[in-house]
Parts: structure tokens; C-alpha cells; sequence
């Protein structure tokens, strides 16, 4: 259902436009959102520990990655099939928890983009 898998620096997690089977939990390290238009690459935002990667993709109804993550540093994931990430998180109320978190941090970003705090 889960493993840890580890990352070195500029490995790419997941591709903007693309889909892949999993949902990770960052454990250790740095990453960098971004989004790519031609040859400008744009950072979005930073990811750490605690944060998760993909979960958007496959809770939402877009069923594709909106942007591309990559490692800025050696990174520790817990690489979850997404397939199972219901029973995964009910099974981890810490990472539910910080699901939850991660999500509300979303929203809040998103809000704040469009004047809505």
C-alpha cells in the first residue's frame, strides 16, 4: 500500500499534464512546485515535511497533475498507491491529519490569490 522511496536533488516526482498511481508524503527534505510554459519555469511554491504531492490529482475531478514537483534536495517520500489512499489514511490518522492541514493550506492559498481571506 505505501513504501518509502528517497529522491537526490532535481528528480522529478511528478509530471505537469501527467498522471501516475501514486499520492506522496513528504518525510524529509525540500521540493519545488512548478509549472513550465516553453522554456520559462516558473516556481509555484515550496514544498517540506508534512506536506503531500498528487493528492490533488487523483481526490479532484481534474485527474491530472496541474504542475510538476521537483526535489530541490535529498528527499524522503512515502510513496502511497492512490488507489488505496483512503485505507491508507484511515489507517495513519497522523497522515490524515496532515492531509487535512495540507488541503486547508491550499484553500487558504488560493484564497488569498483572489481576495477571498
Amino acid at each position: 500500500m505505501y513504501t518509502l522511496v528517497k529522491k537526490r536533488p532535481h528528480e522529478i516526482i511528478v509530471t505537469e499534464g501527467t498522471l501516475d498511481p501514486y499520492v506522496y508524503f513528504v518525510k524529509r527534505g525540500t521540493l519545488n512546485v512548478v509549472r513550465t510554459s516553453g522554456r520559462k519555469v516558473e516556481v509555484l511554491t515550496e514544498l517540506g515535511v508534512g506536506d503531500f504531492i498528487a493528492e490533488m490529482a487523483h481526490l479532484g475531478k481534474n485527474k491530472v497533475h496541474s504542475a510538476s514537483v521537483m526535489a530541490t534536495s535529498e528527499v524522503e517520500l512515502i510513496q502511497i498507491e492512490a488507489d488505496k489512499i483512503y485505507e491508507v489514511l484511515a489507517a495513519n490518522p497522523v497522515w490524515l491529519k496532515a492531509m487535512l492541514n495540507n488541503l486547508v493550506k491550499k484553500i487558504e492559498a488560493a484564497n488569498a490569490k483572489t481576495g477571498l481571506t
